[in-house]
């Protein structure tokens, strides 16, 4: 999922101003772009497949395959401008051909396929800064939730767009860990849990 939330800090409270999201738009929409757009043209160009969609019952652990290989290219171009999809494995086609392919996928090519996402968390943002009637230059910060938001295209555009800092300093893989430990210890422990069983 794709969640924003506009916080004020005071005095060491935190408050949520707004919040606003979609369920729809996560790391598994750039996994599957990846597939359906790049992995698959790719294995048809060379392989004839009679009805290769995730739709598909018959392709289904297939297709669980190539999201990974997807996700690991992801993941790759984080850190890289080039990244290499090896496709190997998944079985063969109508023919009775191996399938078994090399897939090379640039950084820049990735960004344009995920343009369209970055586009709706752009406006996502946007929406809630207006709907909090908070001016955007009085925001000090954005803080990155999660492993998507290592991709640099976003940080990069968040920063463009919004025009707003993008705090680095705290690793959004842990950020979600941390915040679900701050929330525990506000909470009472229910009498049941403190109470030692005879």
């Amino acid at each position: 999922t794709f969640d924003v939330a506009l916080i004020s800090s005071k005095d060491g409270a935190l408050s949520v101003l707004g919040h606003n999201g979609d369920n729809f738009l996560g790391g598994k929409d750039f996994d599957w772009a990846i597939v359906d757009r790049v992995i698959v043209p790719a294995i048809l160009e060379k392989h004839d497949i009679e009805d290769f969609t995730r739709g598909s019952k018959k392709y289904r652990s297939i297709f669980a395959k190539l999201k990974y290989y997807a996700e690991t290219a992801k993941i790759a171009l984080s850190q890289t401008d080039e990244a290499t999809i090896e496709v190997e494995k998944i079985g063969e086609d109508d023919n009775g051909k191996e399938i078994y392919l090399t897939i090379p996928f640039a950084r820049k090519d990735f960004e344009k396929l995920i343009k369209p996402f970055v586009d709706k968390t752009i406006e996502l943002s946007k929406e809630t800064i207006k709907e909090a009637g908070v001016k955007q230059s009085s925001i000090s910060r954005i803080v990155l939730v999660g492993g998507p938001t290592m991709i640099p295209y976003i940080k990069d555009r968040l920063e463009k767009d919004l025009k707003i800092e993008v705090d680095t300093s705290s690793d959004p893989l842990t950020v979600v860990a941390r915040g679900a430990c701050i929330y525990a210890v506000s909470q009472k422990i229910p009498k049941e849990f403190l109470e030692s069983k005879k």
